[in-house]
């Protein structure tokens, strides 16, 4: 079958999973009131800060923080479909071979993306379920060989009792290159996971798929404390282009106290690992496939204004074990950082994150101590017009002083950068049009594009499209 033909079949395969998804009966006797049309219809139509609903997660947890919910409590299916023409300035980038870098010019290339989205709420009394997943594919006029098709899913299901509460989520993407400001997702919800398998370097056109699975546990002992228990998996496979498959996994075990209503504090320990299945051979640039075993103390403070703030900051030491087939094993004493922020005014929403870690290098090394920090803006222009900028910064370098080498080992170091825009107007209550632009740039220690990766690369994705929803379909 042809690239564009699984495009239209994954578009009306998930068409199909919109409209057929079973109905599960909800909770009768609770009052609820109908999901909103996705479309902007007035200025001051975002929910106000004292309709929000509290975020009740603990700050030692997987989940991050959120300013609280303001979804509908009824469950309902709300699709939408998605058009868009753009163009591309440097489509080698994603082949490999970074055309027109040689004699400084561009090469510009029109792409067609097709999308189908779906995001389905189903309420019971006590648990709640949400799918959020996305379905669709690039032509691009002219190169067929880069025709690709992309998919990405949130799935989370949670629990609450008196004292206990239970959250399952898994985040999976399928995807022709690395998610940092791939053109394809730009406008999609993001993973509400904290973290996952390191996609920040930018790569050639290789399928992968990524996957974090968690589960998380919490018991409230009394008014003001808790106790929280979370494990996670992770995977990272290509299909092929010289990059290094990893596994990940984690538990992890915290403590968390309610100073008041507003401020909290945690401690918690935490166990990981990382691991290259199937072979020790590593990626072009890595001499060796090393495993990871870590363990971290952090300690956490968290803020939550309900419908305006929530912030969570943690760090602490991490002591990281390194067993190395060619360099022998190694122990190193560092440091682990995760910290977010979203802050929700009136007419706009701002958010930020910054982590510190050592992970699987995202296919291209073999350990990689990473850097990563990215934030976003949105915000209603005016009654009819919105817009977003999103924008992110990676820092990856294997790490030094890790192996039992008699030298310094080479350094291998890649820096990129992204930023996304986007304008929108509704056209009628069920329709969006749309501009968009997203730029990629990577600057490394590598000389040339070849065997998976490239050096130094620039990017520009530009053009308009038209996004429609359909009315949500109430679940009985």
């Amino acid at each position: 079958m042809s690239t564009s033909g699984k495009i239209l079949g994954m578009v009306l395969i998930t068409l199909g999973l919109s409209l057929g998804l079973p109905a599960q009966e909800p909770a009768a006797d609770e009052e609820r009131t109908a999901p909103p049309v996705a479309a902007i219809a007035a200025e001051d139509s975002a929910p106000p800060a004292e309709e929000a609903r509290p975020d009740t997660r603990p700050v030692t947890g997987f989940l991050p923080l959120t300013v609280g919910s303001f979804g509908t409590e009824r469950s309902f299916l709300a699709p939408s479909f998605q058009f868009s023409q753009t163009v591309d300035s440097n489509p080698g980038v994603v082949s490999g071979q970074n055309l027109g870098a040689a004699n400084g010019q561009a090469e510009l290339t029109a792409t067609t993306t097709l999308s189908a989205h779906a995001l389905l709420e189903q309420v019971w009394r006590q648990s709640q379920f949400s799918l959020n997943y996305t379905s669709g594919g690039t032509i691009y006029a002219g190169e067929s060989g880069l025709n690709s098709v992309f998919q990405a899913a949130h799935v989370l299901q949670s629990f609450q009792f008196r004292r206990w509460s239970l959250a399952l989520a898994d985040d999976v993407t399928y995807t022709p290159e690395s998610t940092f400001g791939f053109p394809g997702l730009a406008g999609s919800a993001a993973p509400v996971m904290a973290s996952g398998p390191n996609q920040t370097i930018l790569t050639s056109q290789v399928d992968q798929i990524t996957n974090l699975a968690l589960a998380q546990a919490n018991y409230i002992l009394n008014g003001r404390s808790s106790l929280t228990v979370a494990g996670s998996f992770g995977l990272q496979r290509f299909t092929g282009g010289g990059l290094l498959d990893s596994n990940q996994g984690g538990v992890q075990a915290g403590y968390n106290y309610n100073l008041n209503p507003r401020d909290s504090l945690g401690i918690s320990y935490g166990f990981n690992l990382v691991r290259y299945p199937g072979s020790l051979a590593a990626s072009a640039l890595a001499s060796s496939a090393p495993n990871l075993d870590s363990h971290n103390i952090q300690l956490v403070y968290g803020r939550r204004i309900t419908g305006r703030l929530a912030l969570r900051v943690s760090g602490g030491p991490q002591i990281n074990q390194i067993s190395d087939p060619a360099l022998g094993p190694a122990t190193q004493a560092t440091w682990a950082v995760q910290s977010s922020l979203i802050y929700r005014f009136r007419r706009a929403q701002l958010g930020a994150s910054y982590g510190h870690s050592v992970n699987g290098g995202a296919g291209v090394l073999a350990l990689a101590k990473t850097d990563q920090i990215q934030g976003f803006f949105i915000t209603r222009l005016t009654r009819t017009l919105s817009a977003s900028l999103g924008a992110g910064y990676a820092h990856n370098t294997n790490p030094q002083g890790t192996a039992a080498s008699p030298g310094p080992l080479p350094t291998l170091a890649f820096n990129t950068e992204l930023v996304n825009a986007r304008l929108e107007r509704p056209l009628g209550h069920e329709a969006t049009g749309f501009l968009t632009y997203t730029f990629q740039h990577q600057s490394s220690s590598v000389a040339q594009c070849g065997l998976g990766v490239c050096g130094d690369l620039s990017r520009h994705t530009g053009g308009v499209g038209f996004d429609w929803h359909m009315r949500p379909l109430l679940i009985r």
